[in-house]
C-alpha cells in the first residue's frame, strides 16, 4: 500500500496526454506543444518508477528532465504573456538556472547526483512566472478568466511550483544529512501531481479563445 500513491501519481502523468491527443484536432501551436511535453513527461515518470523498483540509479533522468521542464514552461509562459516583467524574470532566473545546472555536474564530474540548487531555483522562478502569467490571464483577459486554456494550465503550473519549493528544500536537507527517506513527505508530492494533471487534462478539453 505504500507505494499504491507513487504508482497513482506516476499513471496520472497519462491523463492529460490521453486529453490531448483526444481533442488533439482542435489543438493549435501552442496546446501541441503542451502535449508533446506531457508526452515526454509521462516517459520520463513511468521510466523513472521502472528503474526505481529495480534499484537502478535515475537521478541523471531527473536532472536532464529538471533542464527539460524549465525551458520549455519560461518558452511558454513568455509565448502567452508578452510582458516586460515576464522577460526580465525569465531572463534572470536563466541568468541563475543554467549555471547553477551545468556548474554543478561540472563540478561533481557526474549527472546522478541530487542538484539541491538547480531544483529549488527551477521552482521559484517557475512559480513567480506562472504567479504572474495567472494574473495577467486574469485582469487582461476579454473571455471569460475560466474558459481560458492558458489560465488553468499556468495556475497549475503555479500550484505545482509553489510546493515544489518546499518539497525541494526538504529533500534537499535530507540528502545532505543522510536522513532516512520519509514516504509521507513524498506522499504530498503525489497527491499534487495527481491535481495538477486532472487540470492539465480539463485545460485540453476547453475550446480555443
Amino acid at each position: 500500500m505504500e507505494y499504491l500513491g507513487y504508482f497513482i501519481s506516476d499513471l496520472s502523468s497519462l491523463i492529460p496526454v490521453a486529453a490531448g491527443i483526444y481533442f488533439f484536432k482542435r489543438l493549435k501551436t501552442d496546446r501541441k506543444l503542451l502535449l508533446y511535453f506531457f508526452i515526454y513527461t509521462s516517459i520520463v515518470e513511468l521510466s523513472n518508477a521502472w528503474m526505481a523498483s529495480h534499484r537502478i540509479h535515475n537521478l541523471w533522468s531527473i536532472n536532464i528532465y529538471t533542464l527539460v521542464e524549465y525551458s520549455f514552461f519560461v518558452f511558454i509562459l513568455n509565448k502567452w504573456i508578452k510582458e516586460i516583467f515576464m522577460r526580465w524574470l525569465s531572463l534572470i532566473g536563466s541568468v541563475l538556472f543554467y549555471p547553477l545546472w551545468f556548474g554543478y555536474f561540472i563540478l561533481n564530474k557526474t549527472l546522478d547526483i541530487n542538484n539541491a540548487p538547480a531544483s529549488i531555483t527551477e521552482s521559484c522562478v517557475l512559480a513567480l512566472l506562472s504567479a504572474f502569467a495567472v494574473v495577467t490571464l486574469g485582469l487582461k483577459t476579454e473571455t471569460p478568466v475560466f474558459k481560458n486554456y492558458r489560465f488553468w494550465f499556468a495556475g497549475a503550473a503555479f500550484v505545482y511550483f509553489a510546493v515544489s519549493i518546499l518539497l525541494d528544500y526538504i529533500f534537499a536537507l535530507l540528502f545532505d544529512n543522510n536522513t532516512t527517506y520519509n514516504s509521507g513527505i513524498w506522499n504530498i508530492h503525489s497527491v499534487i501531481n495527481i491535481a495538477v494533471n486532472i487540470v492539465f487534462a480539463y485545460a485540453f478539453s476547453l475550446a480555443e479563445v
